[in-house]
């Protein structure tokens, strides 16, 4: 199979969410609650936030979404010159495949083709599969993290690289 890796657009959404829900659901154990999902899909209709499909054969596999970084986690005024990292999801059937890496070039190519000079994201601090692909990247981590939202879900570090 070859992977196609393209611009999401609002025709994109509902895609992005299922592979976020299967890719989401096998890594916890039990899908993401409603109020997540509202999250992600808010998320993902913003026009602050762009997104990629992977797809093989027409069928998604796969997703990442950026946007410009805020401070205060989000809620405050952008960092000149940061892109943030919300998601990436690989169905997961397919982990294993690449297709987290080939989402995350893409990202990296494309957030630095629109003039960011550097990127983060957070990361649960028990996935040790984002952290190999992250660091194979180079992305390391800044040393910064907190509670999950989600207490249930441990902690989360901030990993950042420049473009």
């Amino acid at each position: 199979m070859t992977t196609a890796v393209r611009l999401g657009g609002p025709d994109d959404v509902d895609a992005a969410v299922s592979v976020y829900i299967r890719g989401g659901s096998a890594r916890r154990g039990s899908p993401p609650g409603q109020e997540r999902l509202a999250q992600v899909r808010q998320m993902l209709t913003s026009p602050a936030t762009w997104f990629f499909v992977a797809e093989d054969d027409l069928l998604p596999v796969g997703t990442a979404a950026a946007m410009p970084s805020r401070q205060n986690e989000g809620a405050g005024d952008l960092v000149p010159g940061m892109c943030y990292l919300d998601l990436i999801f690989v169905v997961p059937e397919r982990w294993g495949d690449h297709i987290g890496a080939l989402l995350l070039d893409t990202i990296i190519a494309d957030a630095r083709g629109r003039g960011f000079a550097r990127i983060h994201l957070l990361t649960h601090d028990d996935n040790e599969p984002a952290h190999v692909l992250y660091a194979s990247r180079g992305f390391e981590r800044t040393g910064w993290s907190r509670q999950a939202s989600n207490p249930a879900a441990g902690t989360v570090s901030e990993w950042a690289r420049h473009l």
